[in-house]
């Protein structure tokens, strides 16, 4: 694992920047190296340098995918920015630039803590359906309820009653 990471540590970083500031490209690129340990089979695997760049285009893309959504729900709230105290944590870069942070704290306090939850792990810190109920110790099915009651009930509260 070593020699991989010295091999193709420079490569996937610089991969990564041409997308990504530099933060996240160091993030984006120890994420790449930390998955590869997850493998079973790592010894017996040949790694390619294209498989690692791949490993990081999905990440840079999940990243991506998950700001958006963070952008699409806070522009539900007020037609403002607000934050999660858990997404304050995760995405500090995006918090910076919230401007209502009383708004969002009044809404979340509304939400039960199953659908805060759920919102926080699914919206906020980007894991899948599967992952979030697996934390959470539930059903998917569930979590996924959950997620789409607090959402509505983010908008619905955040935009003072329309929406």
């Amino acid at each position: 694992m070593l020699d991989l990471f010295e091999r193709h540590y420079e490569s996937v970083f610089r991969f990564a920047r041409r997308s990504v500031d530099e933060a996240t490209a160091e993030d984006v690129t120890q994420e790449v190296f930390a998955r590869l340990l997850r493998l079973d089979d790592l010894a017996s695997r040949e790694i390619s340098p294209s498989y690692l760049l791949k490993i990081a285009a999905n990440l840079i893309r999940r990243r991506y995918q998950r700001e958006r959504r963070f952008g699409e729900l806070s522009r539900h709230m007020s037609g403002r920015h607000a934050e999660s105290t858990a997404c304050t944590r995760t995405a500090p870069r995006v918090v910076e630039e919230r401007a209502d942070r009383g708004v969002a704290a009044r809404v979340l306090e509304n939400l039960s803590d199953r659908e805060r939850e759920a919102v926080d792990l699914i919206v906020c810190r980007g894991l899948s359906y599967r992952e979030a109920a697996a934390s959470m110790g539930a059903k998917v099915s569930d979590v996924n309820n959950w997620r789409y009651r607090g959402i509505e009930r983010l908008r619905r509260d955040g935009t003072g009653g329309a929406g």
